[in-house]
């Protein structure tokens, strides 16, 4: 049940974010809206690096490298954005963060996988991994998710 959950989470995570993109864009909110193209970008990325990189020979090799250095890409990009807009660090910390459990849990998966050959931390990965990638979205959704708040209650206070 809860891996189903994670992985409709998964499949609706880009539609969410282009649309949290779409918002940001038009709230003008210019650090927050190249954030989420980051975001967006990285995960077009993934998409199209996920059917070649499975039918390699030798894909169990490179399967969790390849994750890990997309999420250290991910983190390096986030930090350029956030040189070129220093409002947007108190959001961008805790991304990053997130995105450094990530790669750990991706490291540890491989090191767990192909050196010591067992699998205890399939579980933990195939959870883990999308419930990060969702937890990152929802926290860059919140700032949005106030401001709707705060335009919900002044339409409904000036009403009465």
């Amino acid at each position: 049940m809860l891996l189903e959950v994670a992985e409709l989470l998964q499949q609706f995570g880009f539609l969410f974010n282009l649309a949290m993109f779409l918002a940001y864009f038009f709230l003008k909110a210019e650090g927050m809206y190249k954030l989420i193209a980051v975001l967006i970008l990285i995960s077009v990325v993934n998409k199209l690096l996920f059917n070649p990189l499975y039918a390699l020979e030798n894909a169990k090799y490179y399967w969790y490298v390849t994750w890990a250095f997309m999420n250290l890409v991910f983190v390096a990009m986030i930090l350029i954005v956030t040189k070129k807009h220093p409002n947007i660090q108190k959001v961008t910390i805790p991304v990053c963060i997130l995105a450094i459990v990530s790669i750990i849990l991706e490291l540890s998966r491989h090191y767990e996988r192909n050196i010591l050959d067992t699998d205890y931390l399939k579980k933990l990965y195939s959870i883990g991994i999308p419930t990060l990638s969702w937890l990152i979205s929802a926290y860059l959704f919140a700032p949005l998710a106030l401001l709707l708040v705060k335009y919900v209650k002044g339409r409904f206070s000036a009403k009465h």
